[in-house]
């Protein structure tokens, strides 16, 4: 194993040589910045590692270094992808799960001691950011990659084929450890080789571990749904109550609650009574949706009390519903009183 490690040592050293002499011959004005960063920095490789190196291109060059090719020495075919990325693609890591392509990148080569300077402060941001509280902007990138996973689920869950449901499966877990990595402001060290190894030193879902494991060794396609399910549920569940904890929930005030009342009359309350007195099942079902999602928006926007009209819905009884939208308007009937406002009625014939 030392011996192996010991190959790759110098394989590698004579590549980024290569790449260097390249680099200072043809692309002098075109590159700023090599950097190794990958398994090969951190240690864990073997004889099929590749060369991770992070390589900034210059902002006033309009040239793309790209140089790719498989190395056939011991029969190995190990594949190798050098090309360069601008400073504002590496600035968007910090912050985020690959923040180790900045944190934990050995500089090999700058251009000049203002790319090292350039570098250096980078780099501080990123570790400057990781150590700070969780923010609000890392709580919304987190939802951003929920909402991915729970986009592959429902693909997942209509699929008829076996193997799609598998690539969907991963797709989804590859986006939850990410809303969970987010969550506890770090970043992976190891990319995908040992994700939930490191996944599991962070703060977790109850039993994220074992739902993980059950997820990907699911073979059925009733396994395979269950199993998403149930790690979709965890980290939702998880995610929220992070959320919670760190957004401050708005109060409302009578600024940007005033008109929500005659807003949500105007547009859904004739609706519901023409559901019921016609027995119109659509429309009771699309109107129930609409009015949630409007409740929804309110109580995230103005803190507006929570309110489920979806408790009302009965599909055999539809007048249920009318009930449950007179509840509706004195919940906010009663939120205006407590903020002095009347409800706007006007008596025009």
């Amino acid at each position: 194993m030392v011996d192996e490690k010991i190959m790759v040592e110098k394989r590698n050293r004579k590549l980024l040589d290569m790449l260097i002499k390249k680099i200072e011959s043809e692309y002098r004005n075109d590159v700023d910045f090599i950097g190794l960063t990958g398994s090969c920095k951190s240690g864990d490789f073997d004889k099929y590692s590749d060369l991770d190196l992070v390589i900034i291109k210059s902002d006033d060059s309009d040239k793309w270094f790209n140089m790719c090719f498989i190395n056939e020495y011991d029969d190995l075919d190990v594949g190798y992808d050098f090309y360069t990325m601008d400073w504002k693609y590496i600035a968007s890591k910090v912050g985020s799960t690959w923040a180790a392509h900045i944190i934990d990148v050995e500089p090999v080569w700058y251009a000049s001691e203002e790319v090292e300077n350039r570098w250096n402060n980078l780099k501080k941001k990123a570790e400057e950011n990781i150590k700070q509280p969780i923010t609000k902007d890392k709580i919304e990138s987190a939802e951003e990659n929920l909402d991915r996973a729970k986009r592959y689920f429902t693909d997942l869950m209509i699929s008829d084929k076996t193997e799609d449901k598998k690539t969907l499966l991963s797709e989804m877990l590859m986006e939850l450890t990410d809303v969970i990595c987010l969550l506890n402001n770090t970043y992976y060290t190891y990319g995908i080789k040992q994700r939930i190894q490191e996944i599991e030193k962070m703060k977790c879902p109850n039993n994220f571990s074992e739902l993980y494991w059950n997820a990907i060794k699911a073979d059925s396609d009733v396994d395979i749904k269950n199993y998403a399910q149930e790690v979709l549920k965890s980290t939702s569940i998880f995610f929220k109550n992070m959320k919670d904890s760190i957004v401050k929930i708005k109060l409302p005030s009578a600024d940007s609650v005033r008109g929500s009342y005659e807003e949500l009359v105007s547009n859904y309350k004739n609706k519901v009574r023409r559901a019921v007195e016609n027995n119109d099942i659509q429309l009771a079902v699309l109107a129930s949706c609409c009015i949630q999602e409007y409740i929804e928006e309110m109580t995230e926007e103005c803190g507006m009390p929570e309110f489920n009209i979806g408790k009302y819905l009965d599909l055999d009884n539809l007048s249920k519903l009318s009930d449950g939208f007179r509840e509706l308007e004195e919940v906010y009937l009663a939120e205006y009183k407590k903020l002095g406002i009347q409800a706007d009625r006007r008596c025009i014939k």
